[in-house]
């Protein structure tokens, strides 16, 4: 019958296209290993690990910039949420009196993650004791 060695060559034939075993296992740990980071980043963004931000603010450089000093300083949120309009403070103090403030408000800084922004003061701040801290947020 011709039709049924026909059946059986092209069986035959889609037998021999499959790809190997190996490629088959190699294809199936993907697919379980990013069906997981998946559901992992899922769980992260749904549930987070509960703690509430925790701002660290480190000063990264000094420069003077013409008519004023510009403090650059990298905001990290240590916490498992999310910050928003994160207020960034800076005091330059003489003698235990502050002297100059300057303030800036980052948009948000997201969970064990980072932000860098920049406070102007008049003063040179390498003349003074210089502080700056995170001084308020709000949950986004």
């Amino acid at each position: 019958m011709p039709g049924r060695n026909h059946h059986a060559e092209h069986h035959k034939y889609a037998a021999d296209r499959r790809p190997p075993l190996w490629e088959r296992v190699v294809a199936a740990l993907s697919v379980l290993m990013v069906a997981g980071l998946l559901a992992y980043l899922f769980h992260q963004v749904i549930a987070g690990d509960g703690l509430p931000p925790d701002i660290v603010v480190e000063i990264v450089e000094i420069r003077d910039s013409g008519e004023d000093w510009l403090v650059v300083f990298e905001a990290r949120n240590r916490g498992g949420e999310t910050a928003s309009g994160v207020s960034i403070s800076g005091e330059l103090s003489r003698f235990g009196i502050v002297v100059e403030s300057s303030q800036v408000t980052l948009d948000y800084v997201p969970a064990r993650s980072s932000r860098r922004g920049g406070l102007f003061f008049r003063r040179n701040p390498e003349e003074a004791s210089l502080a700056v801290f995170a001084s308020g947020y709000a949950e986004p």
